[in-house]
């Protein structure tokens, strides 16, 4: 009978201490792509080409663990996500009988502040999650290469580009791995829900690889 008391004691002693709370600052970098369709269909691939941009965020997070498998993290982040489209435009001659193909780059850049919402399982070490995310966006540019007819093909200008929609939502699902005490490394994607324009469907997508480092912890 003693030792059952014992072990319970035991066991709500550790799944108390288990409870904590833990904040720290996270950098993660990656891939995005802001699909335009609408320029899909209407070239059917050809003469038009949407790829990969550069993404990436930074910042703090806040973890709230319930017990030894269980937490919710909320974020608050810095984030860049940028698309690259390639448009070959067609130039017909003085008396149209020769066409020439002039090429123009597009780079769109959109920062946010984003706020990821996750709840996450632990298991050997690794944490899965799943969540909400909405961002709030600051600014947009567009950078465009051989856009200006009466300049040179490697002609740049950056514009900014204010026609997207000021809020995005979408889902956020990752996959974390603790290495050491307070270090961890983890891979998330991001599905925008929102569309950004309203002539066209475009929604963020982005896939990034971080790591977090954790500056404070308290038991609970």
């Amino acid at each position: 009978m003693k030792n059952k008391i014992a072990i319970t004691i035991l066991f709500i002693s550790l799944t108390m201490n288990s409870q904590h709370k833990s904040l720290g600052v996270s950098f993660n970098s990656g891939i995005s792509i802001i699909p335009n369709p609408l320029l899909e269909n209407l070239t059917h691939g050809d003469g038009f080409e949407n790829n990969l941009g550069l993404s990436g965020d930074i910042g703090l997070y806040y973890t709230h663990y319930f017990s030894l498998k269980s937490l919710i993290e909320i974020d608050l982040l810095y984030t860049l996500i940028s698309s690259n489209e390639t448009h070959n435009i067609a130039i017909h001659d003085m008396d149209n009988s020769t066409i020439n193909y002039r090429k123009i780059k597009y780079q769109k850049r959109n920062y946010y502040i984003t706020i990821p919402i996750k709840y996450g399982l632990e298991y050997n070490e690794f944490i899965y999650t799943l969540g909400a995310q909405i961002s709030v966006n600051m600014n947009n540019f567009l950078e465009s290469e051989g856009n200006s007819f009466d300049k040179p093909e490697n002609y740049k200008e950056t514009i900014k580009y204010d026609r997207y929609e000021k809020i995005d939502f979408g889902i956020n699902i990752g996959i974390e791995k603790k290495i050491y005490n307070r270090i961890i490394l983890g891979l998330k994607y991001y599905h925008g829900l929102n569309n950004l324009e309203d002539d066209i469907i475009s929604k963020n997508r982005q896939l990034t690889f971080g790591i977090k480092y954790e500056l404070y912890r308290k038991l609970l």
